[in-house]
């Protein structure tokens, strides 16, 4: 009982997929200064597709994410690269802003502007999936903010007994 392929056909296929297709920049019987020809005008052409979907999708605003997934699928089933880069530059486009200093602050560490990219580029990714409108978010205090102030309670003051006032007379004799 076959499964209908033999060890040599499946061999011979996983051979073919690793040796990359010939005459391209995925061969590797080719010397690696041809291979590197071959790939600069490939890389050029997605590069400028990945940027000019990135400002497609900015002009497009929040739909860019699903519409880019399927520029992204379609590129891929009609096995075009470049379309399928546009389509990565569209869903990815339009997440995050940069920070910048106010006039008179100093601007934010490496570190801290690194971690507000982060944040912000992870509220875009919320947004464009629409979560943020099925997660609410909650209010991280326990305690109700307050309208007014709690009222002051009478603190009793202490009248001084004579005692008292003998013992501060004589303490106080000595300083000079």
């Amino acid at each position: 009982m076959s499964n209908g392929k033999n060890s040599y056909e499946k061999k011979a296929k996983k051979k073919a997929i690793l040796s990359g297709t010939p005459g391209t920049a995925s061969d590797k019987k080719l010397p690696m200064k041809e291979r590197a020809k071959k790939t600069i005008i490939p890389t050029l052409v997605n590069t400028a597709s990945a940027i000019g979907g990135g400002f497609a999708g900015a002009a497009m605003g929040r739909l860019s994410f699903l519409t880019g997934l399927v520029v992204t699928g379609a590129g891929e089933i009609m096995g075009s690269p470049a379309v399928a880069s546009f389509g990565l530059g569209m869903a990815v486009s339009n997440v995050y802003s940069m920070t910048t200093a106010v006039n008179g602050t100093e601007p934010p560490s490496k570190i801290e502007a690194a971690k507000e990219r982060m944040k912000h580029y992870g509220k875009g990714i919320m947004q464009k999936l629409y979560l943020d409108k099925l997660i609410k978010k909650k209010n991280r205090s326990r305690k109700p903010p307050r309208s007014k102030p709690p009222p002051q309670l009478p603190i009793p003051i202490q009248q001084p007994t004579p005692v008292l006032m003998a013992w501060a007379m004589c303490n106080t004799s000595n300083i000079r």
